[in-house]
């Protein structure tokens, strides 16, 4: 029988822990101020992207970078506690 896990769907892909979660974090945290991903891009490789240390060698175009963050985004999670009142 054929071992099937390499077909994976995007959300079990999207399960596994990122390489580089600080840079996966400076890019949420730029997007939610509503930055785009050019200037996201232009920051990191200046070394100036706000929340992140990291190496600025790994992405060397801003649609891998942008790539690399839709893989790994973070997807808000729902309330489920009831309102009080």
């Amino acid at each position: 029988m054929r071992n099937l896990s390499y077909f994976k769907t995007n959300e079990e892909r999207r399960k596994r822990t990122p390489e580089n979660p600080e840079l996966i974090y400076a890019v949420f945290k730029a997007r939610l101020r509503g930055m785009t991903y050019p200037q996201i891009f232009r920051l990191y490789s200046e070394g100036g992207l706000k929340d992140y240390s990291g190496s600025q060698s790994q992405f060397s175009h801003e649609e891998s970078l942008e790539r690399y963050y839709k893989k790994y985004e973070p997807k808000p999670q729902a309330n489920h506690i009831a309102p009080l009142g």
